[in-house]
């Protein structure tokens, strides 16, 4: 399982990346995790570790133009948007977005939106 963290903000991402890394541990599951700001594209090379899930911070508009970018390339990729408002309902309405989390995110929040990806899978 390939799975892409696009955050700028270094504890967020970091305190998202340890719950991942602890979901996937309690079900004896193998993931590597990608960490990236929230405005990176995908170019070549990251496609060698295409996404399986996106999480999108979105703190501004790089991260709908990512989320977007991501699902041109990649229709399987299943996305996940984290934000502090839920103004970008509508965008991820069009992004096909598996959850949206308002942040502060919790651990549990957090995984309920990883099983809901894997059921999409």
């Amino acid at each position: 399982m390939n799975i892409s963290v696009y955050n700028d903000n270094v504890t967020e991402q970091e305190m998202i990346i340890c719950y991942i890394k602890s979901y996937y541990h309690g079900r004896n599951m193998a993931v590597k995790i990608h960490a990236l700001g929230s405005g990176a594209f995908l170019d070549e090379s990251i496609e060698a570790n295409v996404p399986d899930i996106a999480l999108i911070c979105l703190d501004d508009d790089k991260g709908i133009r990512t989320a977007r970018h991501i699902r041109e390339l990649y229709k399987a990729c299943e996305l996940v948007f984290i934000s502090d408002t839920p103004k970008y309902g509508m965008e991820a309405y069009d992004l096909h977005v598996v959850h949206y989390l308002v942040k502060p995110v919790g651990y549990s929040q957090l995984c309920e939106a990883l099983s809901r990806c894997e059921k999409q899978r």
